[in-house]
This record gives C-alpha cells, structure tokens and sequence, in this order.
C-alpha cells in the first residue's frame, strides 16, 4: 500500500502533468491510474518527467456524470453500485446501505481572532483545531518586534507547538505525507475558497474502480482497531484528520489563504507562513518558503536548513534537533499561499519546493 506515485499527485479531468522523483514508485503509480482504465503518455519502466502527460477519460466521464446526474448517482445510483462490486470483489465489506445512508455535513467554519485578525479554518477534529490552539498560545506573547527567524521567536512558536501536540496526540494522527493536494482560489472581489483533498497515503488504498478511473483513498488508516482510544473504530464515527485549510480576514476583507499536504506536519506549516505574514508583515511567497520546523511528543524537533545558528543553539534546549535539507519530505509536502498587498492587489505563490504553479485570468 505505501508503494505508490510521487507525492501529491495532481488528478485532473482528462490530463494532467506527471511528476515523479524517482523511477519505483513512478512505476507503481501508473499501474494503479492504468488499472482503472487511465491512458499514460510514458513508459511504464520509464522515469515520468513532469512534462508527461497523463490522459484520464474514464475519470473525465465519471466527472461529467456527476455534474450531469448529482450526488445521487453515486450514493444511490450506478456509479455507487460499481465502486461496491468492484470493493466486495477485492475482499471489502463496502455495501449499498454503507452509501445510501452518508450525508456530508457542511459546516460553517471554524473562527477565532489572532492579534485582531479573524481565522476561518476547519473544526476541532482536523488540523485546524491544532492550529487554533497553537495560535492561541503565541496570542498570549507578543512575538512581533523579535527577528522572525532568531531564537526568541522560533523557541516560542516551537515550545507552543510541543504542549499543543503533547495533548493532542492521545490520537495517533497519521504523519504520511501521502497523496494530498492543497489549493487556493481567489478573485479581485475579495471571494477566496482554500481546500485540502486526500487519498491519505500515497495513491491511497491503491485501487482504481475500473471504468471509473476512481482511485480508492486509505481513509480508514485514521482509525485503529485498539478499542478506547480517541481514534478507535466505530460505525458512523468521523475521523480525526490533520487538514488545515484557511482563510484570515481584516475587518471583514480576506487578506491570507493557505493550507498544506504532509499529514501531522501540516499544522506547524501552516502555523510559520501565517505568522510570518500576520506578525512580520512578509508577503506570503516569502513566508511560505521560510525554513520549517516540525515538533510532536517524544519525536525530534525537525527544522529545515536555513535558520541562523544562534537560533538552531537555542532550540536545543526543546531536544534533540535535527537540520534537514530543503524540501525534505520530513517536514510537509506543498504549501500554496494566496494574500492581498496593501493596495488590494490579489497575489499567489506555489510552494517553492513542490511542483505546482499560480495562474491569473
């Protein structure tokens, strides 16, 4: 299951841009996307360059039917029907009642005010409640005239992360980078969406319904069969998740959208940009490419190759500190950003060490 496609695979309609950093689990992938019916421009030996092109019409057609026919066709009509034959013929337990009886639950989203600024994110069983609490801890410490890389400011956004995580991890969140995609939309109008989306681990559960070019997630890897444990598994629970997708706003005008891949590390990435933005004044491509740090109970305090030594002195004091190189998937996958400047103008960047791109039209 955790041989698979590069990280955060881009799933598009009927093409999409392959990109894959080393040659197993490029292979693995396409054999996934070409079992339910996918066309691949490559090579199955092949190393997939990012200029590849991947041609998806079973996928196209599903969508198509979606957006023709409604939900229904899949929690009551054909298309759920074929996903459960395909499931129960694999050996799964998925049955018709299992999706006849799901209803999403659409939530307004979670707010909270950060120096004066209102933070939109998702609920207390994702990421966004990790992030809230660790906002809520730095809001108790004015940290905006220190150096924004130096060891003052770093050792208190690390020390708040630790007690957030040391009470958080009772559940045992998942900390695969996986198959999740983050992105931000926006407009000169001021409406910003900010969404998160996941297979959870990489290329999910490795599945692709055929016909449908539906590529089965690993959702229920959130869960664990140890009975009494925030996370244990029980029929209609919901699933603790580490997404965190946000949008802050400035009396009532958002300024910042982000969010990120990379499981339980995408709190405290989300946590240095934002900050960095909201205390620092930096524009958001500069603050999404600041050197991250990542720190839960027990584990290493991980920081990304960039911070002043004095500053990487004084972390130690938090434990053993370990120095990765830049983009090390040890620290989070991709973390666009989308943010306003002073005159309204509308800007984005994508993460600098993933592939991905800002458009304007």
């Amino acid at each position: 299951m955790r041989r698979a496609l590069a990280e955060d695979r881009k799933l598009r309609a009927e093409h999409a841009l392959v990109a894959a950093q080393h040659p197993a689990p490029a292979e693995a992938g396409i054999e996934v996307l070409q079992a339910g019916g996918n066309v691949v421009d490559a090579p199955v030996a092949a190393v997939v360059a990012a200029a590849d092109r991947l041609r998806q019409p079973d996928l196209a057609a599903t969508l198509r039917a979606l957006a023709d026919d409604g939900p229904a066709l899949l929690y009551t009509g054909d298309l759920g029907a074929e996903i459960v034959r395909y499931v129960q013929a694999e050996g799964g337990v998925l049955d018709r009642r299992d999706l006849a009886e799901y209803a999403p639950e659409i939530r307004p989203a979670a707010c909270y005010q950060y120096r004066g600024f209102d933070v939109f994110t998702s609920g207390d069983n994702s990421g966004g409640g990790v992030l809230r609490q660790i906002l809520a801890e730095l809001d108790g410490c004015d940290t905006r005239q220190l150096d924004p890389l130096g060891p003052e400011r770093m050792s208190a956004i690390v020390a708040a992360a630790a007690r957030v995580w040391s009470q958080r991890l009772g559940a045992s969140l998942t900390a695969d980078t996986g198959c999740t995609d983050h992105l931000v939309v926006g407009d000169t109008r001021g409406n910003v969406v900010s969404i998160t989306s996941t297979l959870q681990t990489l290329m999910g559960s490795r599945l692709t319904v055929p016909g449908t070019g539906i590529v089965l997630n690993s959702g229920m890897a959130l869960f664990t069969d140890r009975p009494g444990k925030p996370e244990s598994l029980e029929p209609g629970k919901k699933a603790i998740t580490n997404m965190c997708p946000t949008v802050v706003l400035r009396d009532g005008q958002p300024i910042l959208a982000l969010g990120a891949s990379g499981g339980r590390r995408i709190p405290n990435m989300v946590t240095q940009p934002l900050t960095l933005v909201l205390d620092h004044g930096w524009p958001g491509d500069r603050a999404v490419a600041a050197p991250r740090y990542h720190t839960t109970r027990g584990d290493p305090l991980l920081v990304e190759v960039g911070l002043p030594d004095e500053t990487l002195a004084a972390l130690q004091v938090h434990g053993h500190v370990e120095v990765k190189a830049w983009g090390s998937l040890d620290l989070g996958g991709q973390s666009p950003t989308l943010w306003f400047d002073a005159d309204g103008g509308l800007l984005g960047a994508p993460d600098p060490r993933r592939h991905g791109a800002a458009a304007a039209w």
